[in-house]
């Protein structure tokens, strides 16, 4: 099985001071081949780190992470990875000819998240959550293996984002990446993944992991039902936990 393993990775910083921040000490994390995984956890704790030490972006003091190839990143500074100069069809195009990609691919990609209707605008045209959109977008493309998302939605209001979350999952159901989520919003999390690793706050530790068993293919009626309101008081109280 072709898991994503992260194997005891070290990582630190030197501030200008000279002083050594730790921010991953020891840390182990297996994500399940097909799955999504969510991160939750505060300001500081590594996540965003995380994910550029497993796209081989961050190096580390030690440790090791292994994942299947290609792999799709969406930065949590979406916009700086956006083309000025393209439009929204001519960002997505440029990308699907890099990946090879089909003309069946390249329809895909701007039929997503309501991407057609702007397809002649230029990236400074658009709305933080459009932006965000057409990164994410770009990056489903060549259809990866592992899928590293930092805060994939978070330039969407509660409306749009849950109906992105619904397209999100129509593209994961089809093609199951290996995804690893970076969240703040804890609907959001819950709502899309199979399990949720809590993290505390730096030096981090895993704080506990909690299974998400929620029936597939979600719908948004699983937001008021009991269980999403236990599971969502589950991942507070280890959060809480992660600040004594």
């Amino acid at each position: 099985m072709n898991n994503l393993i992260i194997n005891s990775i070290n990582k630190s910083y030197t501030d200008p001071t000279k002083k050594t921040l730790q921010v991953l000490q020891g840390f182990s994390l297996t994500i399940k081949e097909g799955s999504i995984h969510a991160i939750f956890g505060p300001n500081g704790s590594g996540k965003s780190t995380l994910l550029k030490i497993i796209a081989g972006q961050e190096q580390v003091q030690s440790g090791s992470t292994t994942s299947q190839k290609p792999i799709g990143f969406l930065f949590q500074n979406y916009r700086d990875t956006l083309l000025p100069w393209n439009t929204v069809k001519h960002n997505l195009t440029l990308f699907a000819n890099i990946k090879n990609a089909t003309n069946q691919q390249k329809t895909e990609a701007l039929n997503r998240f309501n991407l057609k209707s702007h397809q002649n605008k230029y990236p400074y045209q658009l709305s933080g959550g459009l932006a965000q959109s057409l990164a994410l977008s770009r990056e489903l493309i060549h259809k990866p293996k592992t899928l590293l998302l930092d805060e994939p939605f978070s330039a969407l209001d509660y409306s749009n984002s849950r109906i992105h979350w619904l397209e999100f999952l129509t593209f994961w159901n089809n093609h199951k990446p290996t995804t690893l989520i970076v969240s703040h919003n804890i609907d959001e999390a819950i709502f899309l993944s199979d399990k949720i690793t809590v993290l505390s706050k730096a030096p981090t530790n895993i704080m506990g992991t909690i299974d998400i068993n929620l029936p597939r293919p979600r719908t948004l009626e699983a937001l008021k039902s009991p269980e999403f309101f236990k599971l969502r008081n589950q991942v507070l109280t280890l959060f809480e936990k992660g600040y004594e």
